[in-house]
């Protein structure tokens, strides 16, 4: 019987290292995300951020309970697939989660070929309505409202209509669905 040699393999400091760069390695570089998904799960947690999303099984029944007085949200939302905000209402430390939201989300609208749909700029309000389209549909549209209190930012998917994305304008249509999320 002949000694058996040590076959030459990975130790431990070397299987620490290949996992600790798996890990590292399918972390999510918010900057570079392909996904509003991911960047809605990055900010929801942080302080003084309200967010809510509403999955496409909630959205039917969202409707059912929409008494006939909403009609105006009941008709935005139901070819609605996923619907999505974040809401960042500012403290005076809150500038730069501001500023880092708006540009991430900004730069994911520019990477991922989101047209400009609407833009308005003026002294105290800016907004900016950003729209994905696919064979002259709109499957996606990011609504990003920066005021001088805060941020909101707004995502649709499904089959979207341009007069709906009006509609969502309407602040009294946000505050409807932020009604009946809470309800």
């Amino acid at each position: 019987m002949t000694g058996s040699k040590k076959q030459p393999g990975f130790g431990v400091t070397s299987t620490v290292f290949i996992i600790l760069g798996m890990i590292i390695s399918c972390t999510t570089d918010i900057n570079k995300t392909e996904s509003f998904r991911d960047i809605f799960d990055y900010y929801r947690d942080q302080e003084n951020i309200i967010a809510f999303s509403v999955p496409p099984s909630l959205i039917g029944l969202i409707l059912e309970q929409a008494e006939q007085d909403e009609n105006e949200l009941i008709t935005l939302m139901k070819d609605l697939s996923s619907f999505r905000i974040i809401s960042l209402k500012e403290q005076d430390t809150d500038q730069h989660i501001k500023d880092d939201m708006f540009n991430v989300i900004n730069e994911f609208t520019i990477r991922n070929e989101f047209k400009d749909f609407f833009i308005l700029r003026n002294s105290e309000d800016n907004i900016i309505i950003r729209i994905k389209e696919n064979k002259e549909i709109i499957g996606e549209a990011i609504i990003m409202v920066t005021e001088e209190e805060g941020l909101t930012v707004i995502n649709l998917r499904g089959k979207i209509e341009p007069d709906n994305i009006t509609r969502l304008m309407n602040s009294s249509v946000i505050q409807d669905i932020e009604e009946l999320y809470s309800r």
